[in-house]
């Protein structure tokens, strides 16, 4: 397009390729798009900008995702997600506790997928009291229906912070039956913390799910601590 003469990208254009850039982490073509963005003068459109900090946030480059964010005269709940997305893909938790204490304070309404990104932010900075109490508000307080993903948060939380008797519970008491992924958030705390018995029937749990998928054995006899262990765990890893 730009080597043909007359021919401008719009927004939609420009959309494209910074989803493009998205998916591959180029941030220095998004840094170039981004560039042409600002001289076509398309930085003010909300669902540009979003987009923006969408791509800077997957590429890594939060600095930019934070300055293109604190620019914008308009944001929606998706902006404040993208952003939160962001800290919490590259292990900010702190950051993103403290942006969505901001959300709160704003009076943000938020939506179910906004609420992962808050969840898995208040798990990576291991708030489990502030994580549990924002589930509630989400239900409670905001009526949204819970999926898969919310819950998924807690049990990863649970299992980080060696709480796994609970991650188990919750799992066992979900309102729909657990799946593969939910099993293998499980199956990584058990791993985190040793535990070669739980991570057996975690493993096990996820063979039931997905027959002839390794990781889930390699994961297993990687929590192995000791050769007692190990010939009770490769007995119980033959259903996989």
């Amino acid at each position: 397009m730009k080597s043909r003469g007359g021919v401008r990208p719009n927004a939609v254009t420009c959309l494209i390729i910074l989803d493009a850039c998205s998916d591959v982490g180029t941030v220095g073509d998004g840094r170039e798009i981004h560039a042409e963005i600002k001289a076509g003068g398309l930085d003010s459109q909300l669902r540009v900008n979003n987009t923006l900090v969408n791509m800077y946030g997957k590429c890594g480059s939060l600095g930019d995702a934070r300055e293109v964010f604190d620019s914008m005269r308009e944001r929606n709940v998706v902006s404040w997600t993208s952003m939160l997305a962001a800290y919490t893909h590259q292990g900010h938790g702190n950051e993103a506790l403290e942006l969505y204490r901001t959300m709160e304070l704003q009076g943000m309404e938020l939506d179910d997928v906004a609420f992962v990104s808050v969840l898995s932010a208040l798990g990576h900075a291991g708030s489990v009291h502030d994580c549990r109490q924002c589930f509630m508000t989400m239900v409670r307080d905001h009526e949204i229906q819970t999926m898969a993903e919310h819950y998924n948060c807690l049990i990863d939380l649970f299992g980080r912070a060696g709480w796994l008797d609970n991650a188990k519970d919750l799992l066992e008491r979900m309102p729909f039956e657990p799946a593969y992924k939910e099993w293998m958030t499980y199956l990584g705390s058990c791993k985190l913390h040793g535990d070669s018995h739980r991570a057996a029937d975690a493993a096990r749990r996820c063979a039931d799910l997905r027959p002839g998928v390794a990781q889930p054995f390699v994961m297993l006899l990687s929590t192995v601590g000791n050769e007692d262990d190990a010939e009770e765990t490769e007995s119980k890893a033959d259903a996989l």
